[in-house]
């Protein structure tokens, strides 16, 4: 049952438990918590931080190329997208430079190497007060351009998609993957891929 205090200036609602809600007159809702005593303390807003990532997974046919990375300060020793990394000020609002970049930087190809390169999903996680934010991109390569690849992060394998689930890979990329083998290759949709802390739901971005 909801308990409801009222004031000449303001109404106070009690939602069971600890936590309660305070409503203004003509302000914004406030959160509250009582102590043990029934004290009344504030709830402060969580602080979260941004981390921005790309990746692009290079495609061959039924196979699809991934890499042992190794050294790296957030995914270290898992298997990742064929290139990729965290955007750099300028390319904040454009995560294809950013991809582009890590391409050259990491293989040694360019935007002439790759075959209808297309955002394809973007996915948000929460870790450790964190939002990561991954912008999943795919292409295929121009004929000759992938036969000696060798990787500046670690060991490139070209993987047939049916092995793909053998293979370690963080959670976002490993459910990415899940639904492009699935679905994703036969549609041309952008996608969405949030996490709840448990799994992913993948739902179509388009616009109005």
């Amino acid at each position: 049952m909801i308990n409801t205090e009222r004031s000449s200036s303001k109404n106070v609602i009690a939602e069971g438990g600890l936590w309660g809600v305070e409503r203004p007159e003509n302000a914004t809702v406030r959160r509250f918590q009582r102590d043990e005593s029934g004290q009344r303390q504030d709830r402060k807003a969580p602080h979260y931080r941004l981390r921005n990532m790309t990746g692009l997974y290079l495609t061959r046919g039924k196979e699809i190329l991934l890499l042992f990375r190794e050294g790296s300060r957030v995914v270290n020793h898992l298997w990742v997208p064929s290139a990729g990394g965290h955007f750099e000020p300028p390319e904040l609002n454009d995560p294809e430079a950013c991809v582009l970049r890590e391409l050259k930087e990491e293989l040694s190809l360019s935007r002439e190497d790759l075959v209808d390169p297309a955002l394809r999903y973007i996915g948000f996680r929460l870790v450790d007060g964190e939002i990561r934010q991954n912008y999943y991109y795919f292409a295929s390569l121009r004929p000759g351009s992938g036969d000696h690849l060798i990787s500046a992060e670690g060991r490139c394998r070209w993987v047939p998609l049916t092995d793909l689930a053998s293979y370690e890979m963080p959670l976002t990329a490993r459910y990415v993957l899940d639904h492009y083998v699935r679905i994703g290759r036969y549609t041309q949709d952008l996608y969405t891929a949030v996490s709840d802390g448990e799994t992913y739901q993948f739902t179509p971005l388009r616009e109005k």
